[in-house]
């Protein structure tokens, strides 16, 4: 039987421009059942090699902090308007 949860980080195409290869990283999440999947999956970062120097460079999802800030603020809301109602 296959896993039903997979994670893992995935490495893409390699394209070299002038001497530096970029390879681009996604980290995935999958969760498997019978007859579906739910996959997500989201840019991890990018390996860099120039000659025999080799470098991971991290990628900062921001509309992910931005969702995360917007969540946050909506609970700290929600959390002060019921403790606000209770206490009147």
């Amino acid at each position: 039987m296959r896993d039903i949860l997979d994670w893992r980080l995935i490495e893409g195409a390699s394209v070299t421009r002038s001497g530096v290869t970029a390879t681009p990283l996604t980290r995935l999440a999958a969760l498997r059942w019978r007859g579906g999947a739910l996959v997500w999956a989201r840019p991890a970062g990018v390996i860099v090699q120039r000659g025999s120097s080799r470098r991971q460079v991290s990628i900062v999802d921001l509309t992910r902090l931005l969702q995360l800030a917007i969540v946050g603020v909506g609970a700290t809301w929600l959390v002060a308007r019921v403790a606000r109602q209770r206490g009147e």
